[in-house]
């Protein structure tokens, strides 16, 4: 979760959060959600074990919107 530098809105139920590596990981948000919702950013409550994890760990908004991670995917650049 610490290694987490910003987010990217990728599609409409996608946001991609880039990571001090220079990783690109997408969150699949679940269906009611709407990734734009996350344009400005967003913050997580702290997990006892530091990870982020899908179906478990809930984004918050700077708008107030919350949503569950649906899955996780790295994406890995061609070459």
């Amino acid at each position: 979760m610490s290694n987490i530098l910003g987010v990217q809105v990728s599609s409409e139920r996608s946001v991609d959060l880039i990571t001090r590596d220079r990783k690109r990981i997408r969150a699949r948000l679940e269906k009611k959600c709407q990734a734009q919702s996350f344009y400005s950013g967003f913050y997580m409550e702290k997990s006892g074990d530091g990870k982020i994890c899908s179906g478990r760990d809930i984004l918050h908004s700077r708008t107030g919107t919350k949503c569950e991670i649906e899955r996780f995917r790295e994406l890995v650049p061609e070459g």
